[in-house]
């Protein structure tokens, strides 16, 4: 959570040197239109389910003006088939040790003012454990970090079968999971992703609003999916994967694959894709609308292909063999707007 603070802090001043000098361009305008500084200068950030965050440059509230309060709560629960964590700003952290059951501990400072308004909230429904927190703050700057985390401790053999975690702003990392999860689906709203995964998962699945996707993958996945709204995707897969689908609307996607895949499924708005595939891929769909398409495969020399580019250059070489989109190509390659490079080794 100390990130979180340290990045509004420095948002709110940089937003608030950069409205300074327009305001000493545009002075005399907004003189004569003060209904504009109803909705000019403010900083909002809403996911519209655990954070809403609203700030006005005209508004000279600065949180440690406040008397700092801490929080804290700590509770036990019995071994869940499910965990789901909606976090708004704190680190979420796992700790495997020699236990029987579930503990949460909950900390959290902030400012002690009506403006900035925390909840938090623990219970265990049938078998699935709910941990989640909301804060809404208005017309505060951040001007110092607060600390803050939720910390699950569990069973070093503890076997979890569905482990869902949102985070509204904040990085997941490794210290974010642990080993023994059959299905793992991680949400980052405004933050990075940057994960190893190295036991067997049936599934999982990651989205990112705003942030990078970084994963290293070393053991075996059934499904795997990855949504990307605005950022990088790199993927490094050195196990087998039965179906890998990736989507991005803005940014470049990079996949490393060691292994066979059965079916693949890429798709781009406004980026580039890249994807080194060492292992045979069964089944194979990419499309881009704005951006290049750069394969490479290792054993599919026999492969039909169905390859087109509306707008681009298509660069592939002789091992493939090219087929109309009707023939039911193993590989479907699409550019709207884009060149296509397909080669083997």
């Amino acid at each position: 959570m100390r990130g979180f603070h340290k990045f509004l802090g420095i948002t709110s001043l940089i937003l608030s040197i950069v409205l300074i000098i327009a305001i000493s361009f545009t002075g005399y305008y907004i003189s004569k239109h003060k209904d504009i500084l109803s909705n000019f200068g403010n900083l909002q950030i809403n996911d519209g389910k655990n954070l809403n965050y609203n700030w006005s440059i005209f508004n000279n509230n600065k949180s440690s003006q406040f008397e700092t309060v801490t929080a804290s709560q700590t509770d036990n629960f019995s071994l869940s088939d499910s965990i789901v964590i909606n976090s708004s700003l704190e680190d979420v952290i796992f700790v495997e040790e020699d236990r029987t059951d579930i503990m949460v501990e909950y900390y959290n400072e902030h400012p002690s003012s009506p403006l900035y308004s925390v909840e938090y909230k623990v219970e265990q429904v049938e078998n699935t454990l709910y941990i989640n927190t909301y804060y809404s703050v208005t017309d505060i700057f951040i001007d110092r970090e607060y600390d803050s985390y939720i910390k699950v401790h569990v069973p070093t053999d503890y076997v979890c079968n569905t482990l869902d975690l949102t985070l509204s702003m904040g990085e997941i990392t490794n210290q974010s999971i642990f080993g023994k999860i059959n299905n793992l689906y991680l949400t980052s709203s405004l933050g990075n992703i940057d994960l190893d995964i190295t036991t067997p998962k049936e599934s999982i699945s990651v989205h990112s609003e705003m942030g990078d996707i970084d994963l290293r993958v070393s053991a075996p996945v059934t499904s795997f999916d990855s949504t990307s709204n605005f950022g990088e995707m790199s993927l490094d897969f050195t196990d087998i994967i039965e179906s890998l689908v990736c989507e991005l609307d803005m940014g470049s996607l990079d996949i490393t694959a060691a292994k066979n895949i059965e079916v693949v499924n890429l798709t781009a708005r406004m980026g580039e894709i890249v994807a080194d595939f060492n292992g045979k891929v069964a089944n194979l769909n990419t499309s881009t609308e704005m951006g290049n398409v750069d394969l490479s495969f290792a054993n599919n020399k026999n492969s039909t292909a169905y390859i087109d580019s509306n707008m681009g250059n298509i660069d592939i070489d002789s091992s493939f063999s090219i087929v109309k989109e009707s023939d039911n190509p193993d590989l479907h390659i699409y550019s709207s707007f884009g060149n296509v490079s397909i080669s083997s080794k």
